[in-house]
């Protein structure tokens, strides 16, 4: 619990001393303000590298695979490891490297964090809100465990960067990469469109909300109907409906994309926060079938990292009579979103067993 309490309190408090050298000097902006983020991805790296094998549902899995690559010859391995060529590859090369399991989840770890760190840190414009957003996301829980999701998710961020600069083949290129690590990264083929759709009219914004409601009422029909144009693979492996309890999560979304469109300021809204909530629109319609199966919700995961930059960005652009309201609701978002983290921390509540936490030291 306290390495839970420690990574959402210290970079808080950490910001409050920026504040506070921001009123003593009588600054314009608070200093440094995202190495706030740096601290809070130096203090999650360094539950990643120290935590025991224990800690994630599947990495002790991991571990196994990586003990035995050496044994096989690259042909061999190739063989038993014929799904997710990238991450076969990855793991084989990381075994002739090194035989310790601490240096191989650091690395790993690296690998996810890196990217994720530096599109919060050059982009997010209110960065506490930012790390309290990610902290609730399943994502948070999943770099524990799937690894090879995990670095998927982190390559979606350059993917990303190519999709704002309209560079189509660069972005394809990406995709296909991230595909080699885990096949459900083809789903962000649907970024780019997704980001440069047009700006939804405020009078058809209201067609929205019944149309979120039939996706859900039939998202097991909706499910089985997608799941055929993911290929045989996932229609083999995730044809069984299962029940997530997700509801919370979906509410969630659809609350904060609600206060996107209220607090949307249109005469000085960029392409950015456009592009951003149109993500979020679909995350919210790919939420819909996440209560009625795991494997949707895990594909939403490469949509819901920009989630941490739509709000924060909504709330830093609010001007006039938004700008009290919407600084009064980052102060009760931070409020709420710590309340929920550490209330998950304390009841031990995750899919991905990340709690407790227990550091490598401890058996």
């Amino acid at each position: 619990m306290f390495a839970y309490v420690l990574l959402a309190c210290a970079p808080i408090a950490y910001g409050g001393i920026l504040l506070a050298l921001k009123n003593t000097h009588r600054l314009k902006e608070m200093p440094y303000r995202n190495s706030i983020l740096s601290l809070f991805f130096l203090l999650f790296y360094g539950m990643l590298l120290l935590r025991n094998h224990r800690v994630g549902i599947d990495t002790q899995r991991y571990l196994d695979v990586f003990k035995t690559a050496h044994l096989y010859s690259w042909a061999e391995w190739y063989e038993i490891r014929s799904s997710e060529f990238g991450f076969a590859t990855l793991t084989k090369l990381l075994r002739h490297i090194t035989s310790s399991e601490m240096v191989y989840l650091g690395l790993i770890a690296a690998a996810i964090l890196l990217p994720i760190w530096w599109l919060y840190y050059h982009e997010s414009k209110e960065p506490i809100l930012t790390m309290m957003i990610f902290l609730i996301l399943p994502l948070f829980g999943m770099f524990f465990s799937g690894f090879r999701q995990s670095i998927a998710i982190a390559l979606t961020v350059p993917a990303y960067c190519y999709v704002r600069k309209r560079e189509k083949f660069k972005f394809l290129l990406v995709v296909l990469f991230a595909m080699l690590f885990h096949r459900s990264a083809a789903i962000v083929l649907l970024l780019y469109p997704v980001y440069h759709m047009k700006e939804i009219k405020r009078k058809y914004i209201v067609l929205l909300a019944p149309l979120m409601v039939l996706f859900y009422i039939y998202s097991d029909v909706l499910y089985f109907v997608f799941l055929r144009f993911a290929g045989d693979f996932y229609e083999e492996r995730y044809n069984a409906l299962s029940n997530t309890s997700a509801y919370a999560m979906l509410l969630l979304f659809v609350a904060l994309l609600i206060f996107c469109i209220l607090f949307r300021d249109e005469g000085i809204e960029d392409e950015e926060i456009v592009g951003l909530r149109n993500i979020l629109t679909l995350s919210v319609f790919l939420q819909c079938f996440s209560s009625v199966s795991q494997f949707a919700m895990r594909m939403n995961y490469y949509f819901l990292l920009f989630l941490p930059l739509l709000i924060p960005r909504v709330i830093w652009q609010s001007s006039g009579k938004n700008a009290f309201t919407c600084k009064f609701a980052d102060y009760v978002l931070v409020s709420y979103f710590l309340y929920y983290f550490l209330n998950k921390a304390y009841a031990q509540e995750s899919y991905f067993g990340i709690y407790p936490y227990l550091p490598i030291w401890k058996n």
